[in-house]
């Protein structure tokens, strides 16, 4: 099961970051390459925003043989790791205080906090 998890989340940041070197001329795709731009091509880094303006900054690392995310909150950094899938099959990581809830898109999810059940953000 755990192997299924990390080759989904890998399949998908593929896919993310192919998407990406695609459409290099149109705004959004500036876009794109700003939120994966770096020089290890196993580090995709995201900059989500919820529906209230809230950002995070998120970043998918290859940690041992998993996946790990790094979220900037608040101006607070975190390391969260895999903990394996939520009910829908979406990759769900955690530190045990803050939860970040992969969707399938791999440009959303939803953050959990000791004070939220669940903020919904996606990429600008």
């Amino acid at each position: 099961m755990k192997n299924l998890l990390k080759a989904s989340v890998l399949i998908i940041l593929c896919i993310g970051l192919t998407a990406c070197s695609r459409k290099s001329d149109s705004p959004e795709a500036q876009t794109n390459i700003q939120n994966s731009h770096n020089q290890d091509p196993t580090v995709v880094s995201r900059i989500l925003i919820s529906e209230k303006g809230d950002t995070i900054f998120l970043t998918y690392f290859a940690k041992d043989d998993e996946i790990g995310v790094r979220l900037k909150v608040n101006g607070e950094e975190r390391e969260l790791d895999a903990k394996g899938s939520s009910e829908k099959g979406n990759p769900v990581f955690s530190d045990g205080e803050y939860g970040w809830e992969m969707f399938v898109d791999g440009r959303s999810g939803r953050l959990f906090t000791p004070d939220s059940e669940g903020k919904l953000f996606r990429e600008r």
